[in-house]
């Protein structure tokens, strides 16, 4: 083998090796954004469940509360609480929560409109 046939040989593995590490290192970005929207799900599904049991005190207007994502990742985010009348009977119960970049993850549910006031009686 050359000097020439080993240069080349470097060069392309050299490659290679730099496409595995881009693959891997896109791989590890996703998986943090994976978690970060699973960690926003998880807490925006468990402030619903608050709000429409009657724990979590619903009012007449927007809320803006200071909550927990998950404990494992000690992390506050301000999470906003929304009712707003949908139609005779209903109500419309909008959970906003931040995600990285500046994102956030919006559960909307239509509940009984009695279900939403009287959680806001309970607080």
């Amino acid at each position: 083998m050359t000097l020439m046939e080993a240069v080349v040989a470097l060069v392309i593995l050299a490659l290679v090796a730099v496409g595995c590490l881009e693959l891997t290192q896109g791989a590890s970005n996703l998986e943090y954004s994976a978690t970060q929207w699973s960690a926003a799900v998880s807490a925006a599904e468990s402030r619903m469940a608050q709000v429409t049991s009657g724990a979590g005190g619903a009012n007449e207007t927007s809320l803006r509360v200071r909550t927990t994502v998950r404990a494992d990742l000690e992390r506050d985010a301000d999470t906003q609480v929304t009712r707003e009348p949908w139609r005779a009977g209903l109500d419309l119960i909008s959970v906003s929560v931040p995600v990285a970049d500046g994102k956030r993850y919006v559960l909307r549910r239509l509940v009984p409109a009695q279900i939403v006031r009287s959680a806001s009686v309970v607080r």
